[in-house]
């Protein structure tokens, strides 16, 4: 394991510079404090377009974080340009933002592929070098937690199997460390506003009902629109494992207020689970 996979999205979907980008990212926390009081978030659902669009969405998320530090960080992200099945676990040494570098939990990354016996969960750099919504949610987390480990993993598949898979290896090797699991997603895409707000509506409501099985069928038939679904299912799954029994809504935006587009717009969503 020695590739370090390098920023990719730096100077186009977020800044380049390093004090603009810790300056920004301070900036929206600040923005997108929602007064969480509740108990240590098991687990995040985060959007990941340009910081310009979702940024502040994505701070309600991360400010949650205030005050917990985590060993191992579970970045579930999924696969926009490359095509494959199962979950692809990162098989290198780190991930780099301007912010610095982001060392892998190796151990943890080994203990991960070896919990899954179908071998749908490979060490693997495929989906990894050119996806955007794995890289954009490092920069808050060199943030927010002063020091911590990575687990980037990107789905190829997002049906629920695949969900319960990880979940349910995840829940397995996380068992004795105080992991974070952080799920990417976006909502509705390219509906106008009304259109989009129902459809999102939908789905966060079966996310803050907390029933991530309505929740894929309502996916796989069209009823929401999510992509990274999976990943959220995942995440909730998990969440459910660990005992959590609470999934909040923090924010709901759409990207019509910085666009002026109403007619075709991206829906993004800020959630905790614990």
């Amino acid at each position: 394991m020695s590739l370090e996979r390098q920023a990719q999205m730096a100077g186009s979907w977020y800044p380049a510079d390093p004090v603009t980008l810790k300056e920004l990212i301070r900036g929206m926390l600040k923005a997108g404090e929602v007064g969480y009081n509740g108990k240590p978030p098991v687990a995040l659902a985060v959007p990941h377009a340009g910081y310009i669009y979702s940024g502040e969405v994505a701070a309600c998320s991360y400010s949650t974080l205030a005050g917990q530090q985590y060993d191992t960080v579970v970045v579930i992200a999924p696969s926009h340009r490359e095509s494959f099945t199962g979950v692809s676990l990162f098989e290198g040494e780190a991930y780099h933002t301007p912010l610095g570098r982001v060392p892998v939990d190796v151990d943890l990354m080994r203990a991960l592929a070896t919990a899954d016996v179908s071998k749908r969960l490979q060490l693997s750099n495929k989906g990894h070098q050119d996806e955007h919504s794995l890289e954009l949610q490092l920069p808050f987390l060199q943030v927010v937690q002063e020091d911590f480990q990575l687990l980037p993993l990107v789905m190829g598949e997002q049906d629920f199997s695949t969900a319960v898979l990880l979940a349910e290896a995840l829940y397995k090797v996380c068992a004795d460390r105080n992991c974070l699991v952080v799920a990417s997603t976006d909502l509705s895409h390219f509906h106008n506003q009304k259109q989009a707000e129902r459809l999102d509506g939908k789905f966060i409501g079966l996310f803050t009902a907390n029933e991530p099985e309505e929740l894929e069928r309502q996916l796989a038939g069209g009823g929401v629109e999510a992509c990274g679904g999976g990943a959220v299912i995942t995440a909730m799954l998990y969440n459910q494992l660990a005992g959590g029994t609470t999934c909040r809504a923090l924010r709901y935006e759409t990207s019509a207020p910085v666009t002026g587009d109403y007619e075709n717009v991206v829906g993004y969503f800020a959630g905790v689970m614990t």
